[in-house]
């Protein structure tokens, strides 16, 4: 009878060796460690849904929690924004048994409610209108409480109201331009319904008794919509530019009070001084070198004058720099007779000149001269 394999077992401690084949059984199976190794699942739960058939807001939120909290903080802005929107998650795309829930809480009630608390809120009115409108979408019964709670009256209200804050229509979202008081009137003709359809005559001439224009029950013409949108993008555009010239005066007007160490290096202007003999020094044209069209300067100059300018510049010696045959083709001063600069070397004036077209400022352009 053989002996039970070891750890003294050459199979274990010697690599070639293999006679029964057991280290390659499973060559052939690729299956194998899928069948036989089991991965574990990730530890890190996953976020719940807020929103959506699988939605746990219902018991995060109950609707008639945020109906109550609705009623109680209307005077405050974002309490009211964010109890629309929280009706909005419970009602959008969720099981029956929720969206039923919404409705009987009195979504409908508390949501006509805060609209006419905040008239000249645009985001309460635009989500205002697309809540109603899922809300109505639940039955048929949810869409008569709707109804009866005055949908159709604070709906041909939002409209005018978003009419008078054009100042974000205009603005693409998507593939769509934004035009809330259009987006308004579509939320008006889902909910009322058409007006040819006898179900709806009831409820349309109750708001047409009640003073609601009869041209909102109509849909607008596609082409006319379409102008009115790309009116509102031009005057999105325009005002849109207006506000970043005034951002950009604001800042030149905040940049010329600040001093110029405590400003950023990218906002700090710069300017190329050429203050004359006594105050040059090894090394002063280092960070200018870098850039290839001061570059191109100095192996000008060094083509003109006969030898290696950005060299003495750069590597000296420091005595050379109080000899005034070398320390005047720097500073371009042609005015000593002594001087053996050739006559095509520029004035001071000129080099500064070449040097501010050479290096241009992004946002302001400053020559300075000397007197």
């Amino acid at each position: 009878m053989a002996p039970p394999v070891g750890i003294s077992d050459p199979l274990y401690t010697d690599p070639a060796y293999d006679p029964a084949g057991r280290r390659n059984m499973h060559k052939d199976d690729p299956t194998f460690e899928k069948r036989f190794y089991v991965n574990p699942e990730p530890s890190t739960p996953q976020m719940p849904a807020l929103s959506g058939p699988n939605s746990i807001a219902h018991k995060i939120m109950p609707p008639k929690m945020v109906v109550k909290q609705m009623g109680r903080l209307r005077h405050d802005e974002m309490p009211s924004w964010n109890g629309i929107a929280a009706l909005r998650n419970l009602v959008d795309d969720t099981q029956p048994e929720v969206q039923q829930d919404v409705v009987d809480a009195g979504a409908a009630e508390a949501i006509i409610a805060t609209m006419q608390a905040w008239p000249d809120h645009a985001g309460i009115q635009v989500s205002g209108c697309g809540t109603l409108v899922k809300v109505a979408e639940v039955d048929a019964n949810a869409r008569k409480r709707v109804l009866e709670a005055g949908a159709i009256f604070e709906l041909a209200a939002a409209i005018e109201r978003l009419a008078k804050h054009s100042d974000t229509d205009g603005e693409m979202m998507g593939k769509h331009i934004v035009h809330k008081s259009n987006f308004a009137r579509d939320c008006l003709l889902k909910v009322a319904g058409k007006k040819t359809d006898p179900r709806n005559k009831t409820h349309i001439q109750k708001a047409l008794d009640g003073g609601v224009d009869p041209k909102l029950f109509v849909k607008l013409d596609p082409k006319a919509r379409e102008k009115m949108e790309q009116e509102a993008r031009a005057n999105f555009l325009k005002l849109k530019e207006k506000e970043e010239e005034k951002q950009d005066e604001e800042e030149a007007a905040l940049l010329a009070k600040t001093p110029w160490a405590q400003t950023m290096e990218r906002d700090r202007e710069v300017c190329v001084l050429f203050p004359g003999q006594g105050t040059q020094k090894k090394g002063m044209a280092d960070k200018l070198m870098l850039k290839p069209e001061a570059k191109a300067l100095f192996d000008k100059a060094s083509e003109i004058l006969g030898y290696d300018l950005a060299a003495l510049i750069r590597d000296g010696p420091q005595d050379n720099w109080t000899r005034r045959f070398t320390r005047s083709p720097p500073s371009s001063s042609p005015r000593s007779r002594r001087s053996r600069c050739p006559r095509r070397l520029a004035s001071k004036r000129s080099v500064a000149r070449r040097c501010v077209r050479a290096f241009p400022l992004e946002s302001t352009r400053r020559s300075c001269m000397p007197t």
